[in-house]
C-alpha cells in the first residue's frame, strides 16, 4: 500500500533494539529469538506466534518537506489509525431524542 503511495517503509527490530523491546514488549530472550531466526526487514515474517517482528520508523532529514511529512501522515491515519464511532454521553443523548 505504501509504494504505491510512493513510500519507502523499513521495518525491523535492527535498528533499535531497546526501543523495539519497550514499544513492543518483548522480553530480551525474544528479541534474541526474533535476531536468531533471522527475522528482518523485507521479509514475509511480519507476524511470528502472534505478535509483530518489528516497527516502522520514520527517518526525517534535510531533504523531508512538509509536502512528505503530510503525506506519510494521511497514509498513516487512512491505513493504521483505528476509527471507532464517537461516544454520545447519555445525558446529551436524552436531550436529541
Amino acid at each position: 500500500m505504501a509504494a504505491v503511495r510512493n513510500i519507502q517503509l523499513r521495518c525491523s527490530s535492527d535498528y533499535n533494539p531497546r526501543g523495539t523491546t519497550l514499544s513492543l514488549g518483548w522480553t530480551g530472550e525474544e528479541l534474541r529469538r526474533h535476531h536468531a531466526a533471522s527475522l528482518r526487514c523485507g521479509d514475509d515474517h511480519d507476524v511470528s506466534n502472534r505478535r509483530t517482528t518489528g516497527i516502522l520508523r520514520v527517518s526525517l532529514g534535510a531533504m523531508t518537506n512538509l509536502e512528505y511529512i503530510d503525506s506519510l501522515t494521511k497514509f498513516i491515519e487512512e491505513f493504521y489509525v483505528e476509527k471507532v464511532p464517537p461516544v454520545v454521553p447519555l445525558g446529551l443523548l436524552a436531550l436529541l431524542l
